[in-house]
C-alpha cells in the first residue's frame, strides 16, 4: 500500500499558509519527500489572489490596507477567493505515469474525487460540472465554473487551483462552511450581485453545521478509500520549516510579490 504523509491541521495567517504550501512542493521536488496531504484554516480571514491576477484590478487595495484586510498571492493560478469559515486542503505528489494525469482537467477530477466522495458520505447529491454547463469567468473564483468543479443543487461548492513544477503536481482548494458575501464584497473592484445564485456553502447544502474536525476526519477516510493509500501523520521536516520561514519573510509578506508579482529571488516554482 502506498504511503502518504498527512500534516497535522492548523490555522495560520495567509502568508504562513502559502509559504508552507510552497515549501512542501519545493521539498518534494528537491528531496523526494513523501506525497503530502494537508488540511488547514485561515486566521485572520484573508483573500488569496491567483498567480497571474492584477491585484489593483481585483481588489480595492487602499481599503484593504485601511481596514487591515489581508491578501496574499498564491503560486497557483485561478481567481481571487476569500478564505474565512472554511477548510482548505493541499496535495503535493510526483506525477504518476498514467496518461490521465497528462490532462490538467482530468487530473483535477482525479485529485478532487476524494472530496466528491466525502460530500456523498454526507448525503449530498454532488457531481462534477457537466461539459455543457461549464463556462463563465470572472475575477472571483466562485464566478467561474470549470468541468472539474464540484456542484451541489446546481451551485458550485468550493474551488481548487493547481500548479505543475517539473514532475510534481500541487493542488490546493477551498471548502467553505459558510459564505458571508457582505464580508468581502466591499473589497472587490467589481460587482458580484448575482453570486448568491452561483455558489453554495457546505452548511447551506447540508442544512446543518459541521465542524472542521469532523469534516477533516471524513476527508481523510475518503482519501484512503478512494486512492488506496496509508496516511502517516508527520509534521513538516526541518528543511520545510526553514524554507517556509524564509518564504514567508522574503516573499509572501512582501508587497512587491502580493501586488506586483515581483520577487527578487525567483525560483523554479514561480517561473
Amino acid at each position: 500500500m502506498r504511503k502518504w504523509r498527512i500534516i497535522p491541521s492548523r490555522f495560520n495567517d495567509p502568508y504562513t499558509n502559502m509559504a508552507i504550501d510552497e515549501a512542501i512542493a519545493r521539498e518534494q521536488l528537491v528531496a523526494g519527500e513523501l506525497p503530502t496531504l494537508r488540511f488547514y484554516g485561515w486566521n485572520p480571514a484573508s483573500f488569496s489572489l491567483g498567480y497571474f491576477q492584477d491585484a489593483s484590478k481585483v481588489l480595492d487595495i487602499p481599503r484593504c490596507a485601511k481596514e487591515k484586510t489581508h491578501f496574499v498571492r498564491r503560486f497557483t493560478g485561478g481567481e481571487v477567493i476569500f478564505h474565512d469559515q472554511e477548510l482548505t486542503y493541499s496535495l503535493s505528489f510526483p506525477r504518476p505515469a498514467a496518461s490521465s494525469f497528462n490532462s490538467v482537467k482530468d487530473s483535477f477530477k482525479i485529485n478532487s474525487s476524494f472530496i466528491l466522495e466525502t460530500y456523498r458520505k454526507l448525503g449530498l447529491n454532488a457531481g462534477f460540472t457537466s461539459q455543457g454547463s461549464a463556462g463563465g469567468s470572472g475575477a472571483l473564483c466562485f464566478e467561474s465554473c470549470e468541468e472539474y468543479d464540484i456542484m451541489v443543487r446546481g451551485k458550485k461548492l468550493g474551488g481548487s487551483s493547481q500548479r505543475r513544477i517539473k514532475n510534481i503536481i500541487f493542488q490546493h482548494g477551498s471548502i467553505p462552511f459558510k459564505i458571508d458575501f457582505n464580508k468581502f464584497k466591499p473589497f472587490l473592484n467589481h460587482d458580484i450581485v448575482v453570486l448568491e445564485d452561483k455558489v453554495i456553502s457546505l452548511e447551506e447544502a447540508l442544512g446543518r453545521q459541521i465542524s472542521f474536525k469532523d469534516l477533516g476526519t471524513l476527508l481523510k477516510e475518503s482519501f484512503k478509500e478512494v486512492f488506496g493509500v496509508e496516511l502517516i501523520e508527520r509534521d513538516l521536516n526541518f528543511k520545510e520549516l526553514e524554507s517556509a520561514d524564509r518564504l514567508r519573510k522574503e516573499k509572501y509578506q512582501n508587497p512587491r510579490w502580493n501586488v506586483l508579482r515581483k520577487y527578487p529571488k525567483e525560483t523554479v516554482l514561480v517561473k
